[in-house]
Parts: structure tokens; C-alpha cells; sequence
């Protein structure tokens, strides 16, 4: 019972301290994410391959002030997924007897979503709620060879670790590409929307004034796009990337607007100010994205 008792104590902090029911969850699963990394990077058979990357590499490693709900690892070499959960599903139940634990891989898929029995007995579901408390785990090919790798000792709530990870040019570069290919649909209807967490990460990138990893940037663009494949001038790739990347922040900002605000609830400590950071993005963006041509 000691992951149970521990979410439990993170609970009641939380409570004290105000936090709404989201942000709790949100919380809890960062918890969680503690136990997978120590599982990844304590483990000569993954932690060679899997760099990690994404929102939750951003929180773990950089700092940054907001959650993650995911766990985004770049594959260098292949893995096993069957082995994967298999070991993973021991780690859980056997060396740390967390029984309501199980987990689901998609079939022919690379996403593993594991499941943790927790939120009845925290007194977080109820009536019709699901007492289950998901982490999603990507696992994504490296396709281009443009990236640089570092490893930091991580100190995460009851584990030290050395995680592999990319650096924080090559992460700029990803969440760029993330805003632009992004497809999502929401609710009953399928309507389109935005995530709104990847613009929340756009402007803390661009206040910290990192220059994107532009080669990695090119390549993938070049090649999952047929548009920027045919650009054979860089210069040409990096203001069509920029133009459509404005043009993404303008929709964000106006047709997007409420889903934005909606998407960063149970990611943001104090929510009185989401509505104030998304009515003043469009002003800070703007004067920021010199940052992409190399003007600060």
C-alpha cells in the first residue's frame, strides 16, 4: 500500500491547498511518471533506447510550469513491446504491490496505456466514474538523425536516476512540429480542437529565448510534408514553417479560443490566470517569435 498511501498524502496537500479535482489528477499522474522513469532508466534494456521527450520531459528535466498527462520516449533502437509490458506489469505488482494495477497496448500500435485502480480509494470517482487513473506511454521511431541526447541525474518524489533525454533545442523543434501536424478532434461530434498545453510550451520556449534545432526542424518537415520537400533552400522551409505557424497561433487565439483556455485546466496550479495568459498570448507571441529568426 505504500503508492497508495503516498498519492493519498499528495491528495490531501493538494486539497489543502485549494487545488480543484483536475489538477489533482494531475498531479497524481506526475506521481506516477516517477515510477515508469525509474522502470525505463534503471533498466540497461531501455534506457540505451528510449529518449525521452515531450510536455513531461519539459516538466521533469527543464522545469517547466505546467503538468503533463503523457510519457514520450524517442525509440533509437527497436523494443519489444511485449517484453516492455510484460516487465512493466512486474515492476508494479510484484516489487512495488500496487494490485490494481493492468495496462492495455493497441495492436499494431505503439502506445501503451497503463491503468492504476486508485481514484475510488482516494474518493475521487464516484457514482458512474471510473475509479482508474490513466498514463500513456508514445513510443515513436527516431526519423531523423538531426538531435542531440544528454542525460541528468533526475531526483523525481522517491527515485534518483540518470534519464537520457533530448536537449532543449531538438524539444523546440519537436513541439514546432507537434503545433503544426496536430490533428485532434474532441467529444461526441469529432470537432476539430487544439492543445492548447503545446502553445502554453510555444511562448515558455520562446521566453527563454532557444533557438530551435532548425536542421532536425528541415528534415522532418522535408520529409512529411511534400510542400517543404520540394523547398530545396532552407530560408524558404524556415518562413513558410513560420508563416504557418503564426497562422496556427491566430486560430489558437481566436475560432480556438475557449478549447485553449479548457485544454490547460488540469495543467496550471492557479487557473484564475488562463484566461488572462490565453487574452494576452497573441500580444506576447508576437513579440517574442524574433526568437525563431535569430533576433532576441
Amino acid at each position: 500500500m505504500v503508492i497508495e498511501e503516498k498519492m493519498k498524502n499528495i491528495v490531501i496537500r493538494l486539497q489543502q491547498d485549494g487545488a480543484d479535482v483536475l489538477f489533482i489528477r494531475s498531479s497524481l499522474k506526475e506521481y506516477l511518471q516517477s515510477y515508469v522513469l525509474n522502470f525505463v532508466y534503471e533498466n540497461p534494456k531501455y534506457s540505451k533506447s528510449m529518449v525521452f521527450s515531450g510536455g513531461t520531459c519539459l516538466r521533469k528535466v527543464y522545469g517547466i510550469n505546467r503538468l503533463s498527462e503523457d510519457l514520450d520516449f524517442d525509440l533509437l533502437d527497436p523494443v519489444d513491446l511485449n517484453d516492455f509490458c510484460t516487465e512493466i506489469d512486474a515492476y508494479f505488482k510484484k516489487k512495488h504491490l500496487f494490485q490494481g494495477f493492468s495496462l492495455n497496448k493497441r495492436p499494431n500500435d505503439q502506445q501503451i496505456t497503463l491503468k492504476f485502480k486508485i481514484l475510488d480509494y482516494l474518493n475521487l470517482a464516484s457514482g458512474s466514474e471510473s475509479p482508474l487513473l490513466h498514463v500513456k506511454i508514445d513510443l515513436s521511431p527516431n526519423n531523423s538523425e538531426h538531435y542531440k541526447v544528454e542525460t541528468k541525474l533526475l531526483n523525481d518524489f522517491d527515485f534518483s536516476y540518470l534519464v537520457k533525454h533530448y536537449d532543449i533545442s531538438t524539444l523546440f523543434a519537436g513541439k514546432i512540429l507537434a503545433i503544426l501536424n496536430r490533428s485532434r478532434l474532441w467529444g461526441a461530434e469529432n470537432m476539430e480542437t487544439i492543445k492548447g498545453r503545446d502553445y502554453f510550451d510555444l511562448l515558455w520556449f520562446l521566453q527563454k529565448e532557444i533557438i530551435p534545432n532548425y536542421e532536425r526542424l528541415f528534415d522532418l518537415a522535408r520529409k512529411e510534408s511534400d510542400v517543404y520537400g520540394e523547398m530545396k533552400d532552407d530560408s524558404l522551409v524556415k518562413s513558410s514553417l513560420i508563416k504557418t505557424l503564426d497562422e496556427k497561433v491566430e486560430l489558437a487565439n481566436t475560432k480556438f479560443k475557449q478549447d485553449f483556455e479548457r485544454d490547460l485546466l488540469p495543467f496550471i496550479s492557479n487557473s484564475s490566470i488562463i484566461e488572462g495568459f490565453v487574452d494576452s498570448y497573441w500580444e506576447n507571441y508576437s513579440r517574442l517569435k524574433g526568437v525563431l529568426l535569430g533576433r532576441k
